[in-house]
């Protein structure tokens, strides 16, 4: 018998002599050395498959310990999208409790670990490769962002429970609890992990005592630069009440059940941040500034769309403080901090958003995200539909609002394919730009209602109503 006979061509010999009519001896003899050739190569397969998967989890584990002790020394590196780069080197298996205990192993040898990390990381959860191989479905190039990952792509970040919790072990003191490792371990693990919390409340302790005022060196107070642009002229107007008109069940009744917009002038003017967030100072002092968010770089509908990790103090200065002015018409360089949950990395900045409207609650699961959209004057989001129910609450600046009904999403060309298909195909700023009748013939025929927040100001916006906002100020 040759020894390159494979595994299926002893399986067909066999079955074939064991569905053969002939018990005789000679039938037997000719059985059993296929039956051992078998069980040989049956025991040299699994054992290069166990071999094969041993370094395979060595591989794994490897990344993962690299990916930690790099991020601890500050030298990880992440892509447009925000992704460590040194993901590449996790393979998207599984990983066993064995390969967590080596995982430990090789962690503690490590020069910059403590050698507790043992102990507390056999309680932390190493899902990681899960998420992994969840948020790989992003292809370098798409209009990927931080909120498309966590609900588009239904990634597990509660795997990163255990980069965190790493990360925390790493600090053995204020100074080498860098702003960037932080932050980066709340932005990432978000509140659904264990370390979030210690993260928190070493952040908070950090900046204690941070903005005690010395009057004598406070800088004149500064003001954020105005738009030039002149406001659209409102030609169908939102319905409006006074907040002296606003309750709880006239809210309900008239506009949530009904799924009608509203806007609520004053609802939130005794919100602290109408008048602290006003002053940049307050963005790019030490107990704010420093803090690292996600801003957004370009139109997130254009090919030229980014993102990247800036201290706030830098974004502010930047970007806003420049003025829609001097960013231009080159929508390459306008940065926007959109969409971000900030009052889960800034516990202290959601005290000044205080307190919640009683319109907020009125949904069956109650306040689902909180989320802070922060840009120059002259910033455009371009015609879109959310699924959930929103009230837009302005506390600094003034924004204008173009609101279509759903029963007018065909006159507004949606996109039909990807992850974006809740966003329209016409112009970025459909309020100055050219809208071609022949490429857009039902446009014509999208009829609108167009509303103007100030600071204090709110806008009930139903769930699926289609809308264009532009900052002014």
């Amino acid at each position: 018998m040759s020894k390159d006979v494979s595994l299926n061509d002893l399986d067909a010999q066999l079955a074939a002599l064991e569905a053969s009519d002939s018990s005789s001896s000679d039938d037997e003899e000719e059985v059993a050395p296929v039956r051992g050739k078998k069980r040989e190569l049956d025991d040299e397969t699994k054992a290069q498959e166990k071999l094969s998967n041993k370094v395979l989890r060595k591989k794994m584990r490897q990344g993962l310990s690299n990916l930690c002790f790099s991020y601890l020394t500050g030298s990880c590196k992440f892509d447009e999208m925000g992704k460590p780069c040194l993901f590449s080197h996790v393979k998207p298996e599984e990983m066993t409790d064995a390969d967590r205990t080596e995982l430990i192993r090789d962690l503690r040898h490590r020069k910059k670990f403590d050698p507790a990390l043992a102990k507390v990381a056999q309680n932390l959860n190493i899902p990681m490769c899960r998420m992994y191989k969840k948020t790989g479905q992003c292809k370098q190039g798409e209009k990927c962002k931080f909120w498309h990952l966590r609900n588009e792509l239904d990634a597990r970040w509660k795997g990163m429970d255990y980069w965190c919790g790493v990360c925390y072990l790493g600090f053995t003191s204020k100074e080498q609890l860098e702003d960037h490792k932080k932050d980066m371990g709340i932005m990432i693990g978000g509140p659904l992990t264990r370390s979030y919390d210690l993260l928190q409340s070493i952040c908070s302790a950090i900046n204690a005592g941070d903005d005690v005022d010395d009057e004598k060196e406070k800088r004149s107070r500064r003001a954020f630069p105005m738009g030039k642009e002149k406001l659209p002229d409102i030609k169908h107007p939102v319905e409006e009440l006074e907040v002296s008109e606003f309750s709880f069940e006239r809210f309900l009744t008239e506009y949530f059940i009904p799924q009608k917009p509203v806007k609520i002038r004053g609802l939130v003017s005794n919100w602290p941040g109408v008048s602290s967030w006003a002053d940049p100072d307050h963005w790019t002092g030490r107990k704010f500034g420093e803090r690292l968010v996600p801003i957004e770089v370009g139109g997130y509908m254009s090919s030229n769309y980014s993102q990247q990790l800036m201290k706030l103090k830098d974004y502010v200065e930047e970007h806003l403080m420049r003025g829609s002015a001097e960013v231009g018409d080159d929508d390459q360089r306008v940065a926007y901090l959109a969409e971000y949950e900030i009052f889960n990395q800034l516990r202290e900045l959601e005290d000044e958003v205080q307190p919640v409207p009683d319109a907020c609650f009125t949904g069956e699961k109650g306040i689902v995200r909180r989320l802070l959209f922060f840009g120059p004057a002259g910033t455009a989001s371009p015609t879109h539909r959310d699924v959930n129910d929103n009230i837009l609450c302005q506390v600094l600046g003034c924004k204008y609002l173009r609101l279509f009904s759903p029963s007018r999403e065909e006159c507004l060309y949606p996109l039909h394919r990807g992850i974006l298909t809740n966003n329209s195909t016409l112009p970025t700023d459909i309020t100055t730009e050219f809208i071609d009748p022949e490429k857009y013939p039902l446009y014509s025929k999208a009829v609108y209602s167009e509303v103007v927040l100030n600071a204090g100001d709110a806008l009930f916006l139903p769930s699926n109503w289609w809308h264009f906002v532009k900052s002014y100020q």
